[in-house]
């Protein structure tokens, strides 16, 4: 099913659809809803990462529609890569709009955020510390006089390892040496450098050439997804869509059209009640 929301997070309508059914053959069917419907003319649909895959963005632009959405991590590397990011130029400001041959006729809005920058810095350093002390449990076991796996194959060894090395996502960081008996690792220190070097980065990707659309008002466009974001939170988890008992059509888009509607109310009264519940 598909939520459409105005700016604010208010429901305006849905739609439901066939179980196979991906986002990008429904997110044209919801621009000319909201066109034709409401009478906007112009209209940029906001996605984040998942939605609006390269492949999806391809398709919104052949199409005519303009849309807003953010760059994965692997592509703001490339854009460091190429040139094109100068992470230098964030020392003195924290929001700048570039342009690049990756994504010709699209702007490039990136935004650093020191706050984001420093917790993900000092998560890191708190996993990677949690890591190495797995790591060193198995090294005693190895090396140590009455260790389990003293004299043991690298096989034996590895599997070990295996099972401590990534309990914390931290595998990639780390270089393991294996062999029958022995058993030692480092960090992969250049490449924890590079992936630190981008804390506190995300790059914001538009087609619109608005003049209203700032770079700032893109940024804010983008970061308004959390308002359609709690919609299908609230209807998904407080007002349980699911399981949908039902199984003739008609009433199936009836349960979900009483989803909207519950959750219409909840959102009028938030609204409503906010200075008496301190929200």
């Amino acid at each position: 099913y598909g939520l459409t929301c105005s700016p604010e997070g208010r429901p305006v309508a849905i739609a439901v659809h066939e179980g196979n059914t991906t986002d990008q053959q429904t997110l044209p069917g919801a621009v000319h809803a909201v066109s034709e419907r409401s009478g906007i003319e112009h209209v940029v649909v906001v996605g984040d990462r998942g939605m609006i895959t390269q492949a999806h963005a391809k398709a919104l632009t052949e199409q005519g529609i303009e849309f807003i959405t953010a760059l994965k991590a692997v592509q703001v590397r490339a854009l460091v890569s190429s040139g094109d990011l100068q992470l230098s130029l964030f020392d003195q400001t924290n929001l700048a709009e570039i342009t690049s041959e990756l994504y010709p006729a699209e702007r490039l809005v990136v935004c650093r955020n020191p706050a984001v920058a420093a917790e993900r810095a000092r998560k890191r350093e708190s996993m990677l510390t949690a890591t190495e002390t797995e790591l060193d449990k198995v090294t005693a076991m190895v090396s140590g006089p009455r260790g389990t796996l003293r004299n043991a194959t690298a096989g034996k060894i590895g599997e070990r390892a295996g099972k401590v090395s990534n309990k914390y996502k931290m595998a990639k960081h780390f270089e393991l040496q294996i062999s029958d008996g022995a058993f030692s690792y480092q960090r992969k220190t250049e490449q924890i450098h590079t992936e630190a070097a981008l804390d506190g980065f995300y790059v914001i990707r538009s087609t619109s050439q608005h003049p209203t659309l700032t770079s700032q008002a893109t940024v804010r466009a983008y970061k308004q997804l959390k308002m359609a974001e709690r919609a299908f939170q609230t209807i998904k988890d407080t007002l349980e869509i699911r399981p949908i008992r039902h199984h003739l059509e008609d009433r199936v888009r009836a349960h979900a059209f009483l989803c909207m509607l519950a959750y219409y109310v909840s959102f009028e009264l938030r609204q409503r009640l906010t200075p008496l519940l301190f929200d």
